[in-house]
């Protein structure tokens, strides 16, 4: 089955649950390589960026499948 259609048909709330202990084991696992230590910033942090990333990222994908062909794309103007 297609992991974007399976994502759809989540419940909000089975969705939120999922992605609150992903951002944990996010954090666990900075925490746990020690990871942290060299940015000289929290775990939490780092973690949340990380899953803001991940999120940013599946937001692109799904975008881009919803694009019929790139004909469709507008173009944007550099700015000046």
């Amino acid at each position: 089955m297609d992991l974007m259609k399976m994502e759809k048909e989540l419940s909000p709330e089975h969705r939120a649950r999922r992605d609150a202990e992903f951002l944990e084991q996010l954090r666990y696992a900075v925490n746990y390589c020690s990871r942290e230590m060299g940015l000289n910033l929290p775990d939490f942090v780092i973690a949340q960026f990380l899953f803001d990333s991940l999120k940013a990222l599946e937001r692109g994908l799904q975008r881009n499948a919803e694009l019929k062909e790139p004909d469709e794309w507008e173009p944007t103007q550099p700015p000046k």
